[in-house]
């Protein structure tokens, strides 16, 4: 008689120690897949650092590049008052932001290349990819200083 019961106690303690093993499977699944994600996001941090590093780097080049171009003889009018907005702004920007400096200083390269108050194309295109660029990396310096992702999830702190 104790024999039947021998059994069905065995097989309740397999079964437990089935159900335990596949609980710890599990469990070390999901922390693999836990430590895998927190792997990437320093690499993820990493990469959104360098991107921001290019864009202001190409922004600093556009502004090179503009302030290189020739300018024309003074005319009074809105060009003008534009280079002396866009020769104030660096003096008030604060000094964690280079880019906004480079784009200032992109704008009044372009004011002093404009003719009459009418900008070329090109000048206007280099405008507009220079605000976009700072547009960019003044987000992402925002993004990381509220401790933010990009992709809507906050960073964590190791």
């Amino acid at each position: 008689m104790q024999q039947p019961q021998q059994r069905q106690q065995q097989q309740h303690v397999q079964q437990q120690q089935q159900q335990q093993q596949k609980q710890q499977e599990v469990k070390a699944e999901k922390q693999q897949h836990h430590e895998g994600e927190q792997q990437q996001q320093p690499q993820q941090q990493q990469q959104q650092g360098q991107q921001e590093q290019q864009k202001q780097q190409s922004l600093a080049r556009a502004a090179a590049a503009l302030a290189a171009t020739p300018a024309p003889a003074a005319t009074p009018g809105p060009a003008a008052a534009a280079a002396a907005a866009a020769a104030a702004a660096p003096a008030a920007a604060p000094p964690a932001a280079p880019a906004a400096a480079a784009a200032a200083a992109a704008a009044a390269a372009a004011a002093r290349a404009c003719c009459s108050g009418e900008c070329c194309c090109g000048v206007q295109r280099l405008l507009l990819v220079a605000a976009a660029h700072l547009a960019a990396a003044m987000r992402a310096h925002i993004f990381v200083s509220l401790g933010l992702t990009t992709t809507g999830g906050q960073q964590q702190k190791i």
